[in-house]
């Protein structure tokens, strides 16, 4: 690999003292000086220039500057940068659609040629032929040309697999870089950091830049370690640890295939979940056993006592309630920290085991054996708590809990496997919602009387109760309104479909040996607008209810708004014919090996 590089961007000095700035970063150990200029076309601002290049050389000539021009049109520029001393020029990949023969003439006019990524362009807009072309590729970590901007952990994955295929070639990132992100950066694989405030804003920058050297050089010794165990035949991971994603998604085929084709390790998915596949001979079965449920629960009421009936309910749901609330924690608590903390903090497990003789035997064997990490013995507890809470004092919001934790499991364990079940199944439902609210006193009566946590509810008063907090007058009783779970998990299936939908037809367009379920960075206009229209059918839901004072059947607003916002997107992008026949393979079994015979 590459030696490191650390370039700290001359952009966060002081521009008053600019050279005796360059100085003190290449006193300080820097090997190159980053600078930036702007010409007010591709970004918005005018920064630099090749006057302040020429200054800059001239005051410190032993200086390797990396000029990174963030210019529309940058093979006009070349000339000057060169008279003025740069010695590498980074063009944008957007900004040009000959990125081969700009960095032909950049070698001509005596420079190193780099290219740049923006965040949103996919790593496989370098071709091989690209990569030959120029000597070095840059990854931005936030949007050219504007400040204060967060560090973006999701290009990360893109600089993985830019070292993977060019592990010869100089990998940069700029962008956010400093101690709280170089270490992301540096398990991706880049051996060139652009560091600005970082650097620059520190007491001692000497220090910092052997910080961010050391943590480069670190990583790459585990990198030649990883490749060196492939080359073994070994299964090991590749690239930046995966962070957070989408519960509802799996890696794509093309992914897989890809990795497979080009001799890598399946990617980390030790913590998939097992959805069940829903087909259309399935969906038209939903409005059928919903009804089935629904009049048996409304003649249970009827003719027994509706305490016993939830009490029975209430044991059932305290129990899955407890389930699904640790299930999320989990998730959540892996999201926000990552998956490399999560994994050190559960290393640590308590173990409970029972132990059984065979008769006739001595010998001791296991009979029950759990091994639980003290986090998830931790959430179980919460959760537990939160329950035994809920079935104390019936409140309303803990009973909100309860049920969002139970429609997200829920969602994330019915995977519709086409649009085509999804239609079929809210066309059902869009019905059934209509006949039992406004045909029959039905399923206003079940969801009266059922007191467990299958339902959502808010106080429609709670503006009234809101003056009342803030006068210091007595709260009045909360007047609460329902939205049942089936009107979340049903059309959140279907939202889910769409956001699959939006994964498929990226990976397809720009495959990548790192687009797996964990990568986020795709366009995604149908989960988008599917997720938008369901809130608008919400709105819709609730401002009917509030006019006419009738329970209302939020599928008569929420089946049409989801269904034709899917339609409608995939109209507008031409992709009708296309939406009708796709059906979602990310969730099937792998083939069974054709050398096994079956018995």
């Amino acid at each position: 690999m590459p030696s490191v590089k650390i370039a700290p961007s001359v952009l966060a000095s002081d521009l008053g003292n600019l050279n005796n700035e360059c100085r003190r970063m290449l006193d300080s150990g820097a090997d190159w000086l980053h600078m930036d200029i702007m010409d007010g076309h591709f970004v918005p601002n005018i920064v630099m220039g090749a006057p302040v290049i020429k200054c800059v050389h001239a005051a410190v000539p032993d200086a390797f500057m990396d000029c990174h021009m963030m210019v529309s049109e940058p093979e006009k520029w070349i000339g000057d940068i060169a008279k003025a001393g740069g010695r590498s020029y980074t063009f944008h990949y957007e900004a040009t659609r000959d990125p081969i023969g700009v960095a032909k003439k950049i070698h001509e006019a005596g420079m190193r040629a780099a290219v740049a990524l923006n965040p949103g362009t996919p790593a496989s807009e370098i071709t091989d032929e690209i990569a030959a072309a120029v000597d070095m590729i840059l990854v931005m970590s936030v949007w050219p040309g504007a400040g204060g901007q967060k560090f973006i952990k999701e290009v990360m994955p893109k600089v993985a697999e830019l070292r993977a295929r060019y592990p010869d070639l100089d990998v940069e990132v700029d962008g956010g870089v400093g101690l709280g992100t170089i270490d992301s950066c540096a398990k991706a694989g880049a051996n060139v950091i652009v560091a600005g405030t970082a650097v620059f804003g520190h007491p001692d920058p000497k220090e910092v830049i052997a910080h961010l050297r050391k943590a480069c050089e670190d990583a790459q010794v585990r990198i030649r370690e990883q490749r060196a165990r492939i080359a073994k035949g070994e299964q090991v991971e590749l690239g930046n640890e995966p962070e957070t994603h989408y519960w509802s998604l799996q890696t794509p085929p093309s992914t897989a295939a890809l990795r497979k084709s080009q001799g890598l390790p399946k990617e980390d998915d030790e913590d998939e979940w097992g959805a069940e596949s829903v087909s259309a001979d399935d969906a038209w079965l939903f409005p059928v056993i919903g009804s089935a449920v629904l009049f048996g629960l409304f003649l249970l009421f009827k003719y027994i006592n509706k305490e016993y009936i939830n009490l029975l309910l209430g044991a059932y749901f305290a129990l899955a309630g407890t389930a699904s609330l640790t299930m999320v924690a989990t998730f959540v608590g892996r999201s926000l920290i990552g998956v490399e903390a999560w994994r050190r903090i559960t290393k640590s497990r308590i173990r409970f085991a029972i132990e059984r003789y065979e008769v006739g035997s001595k010998e001791r064997k296991p009979f029950v054996d759990i091994a639980l990490s003290y986090v998830a013995l931790g959430a179980s507890v919460g959760s537990v708590a939160i329950v035994a809470a809920y079935l104390y004092t019936r409140h309303w919001v803990l009973s909100n809990i309860i049920a969002i934790a139970l429609s997200l499991n829920a969602i994330t364990l019915m995977s519709l496997d086409s649009f085509v079940t999804g239609f079929i199944m809210l066309g059902g439902l869009f019905v059934y919602d209509i006949f039992w609210v406004f045909g029959t006193p039905v399923m206003v009566s079940v969801a009266k009387n059922f007191d467990a946590p299958i339902k959502i509810l808010w106080p429609r008063n709670w503006i009234d109760m809101v003056t009342a907090i803030a006068s210091g007058v007595d709260i009045p009783e909360a007047k609460l309104a329902l939205l049942g779970l089936g009107d979340i998990v049903m059309p959140g299936a279907f939202v889910a479909l769409a956001l699959r939908y939006d994964q498929f037809i990226a990976s397809e367009a720009k495959p990548g040996i790192y687009f797996t379920r964990f990568y986020r960075a795709f366009s995604k206009p149908y989960f988008v607008a599917c997720i938008v229209a369901y809130f608008c059918g919400l709105v819709v839901t609730m401002g009917v209810l509030h006019v006419f004072q009738a329970a209302q059947p939020a599928l008569l607003y929420l089946s049409p708004a989801c269904s034709l916002s899917v339609l409608a997107v995939a109209q507008v992008q031409g992709r009708g014919k296309e939406l009708w026949a796709w059906t979602d393979k990310s969730h099937e079994s792998p083939p069974k090996d054709d050398n096994k015979k079956s018995e």
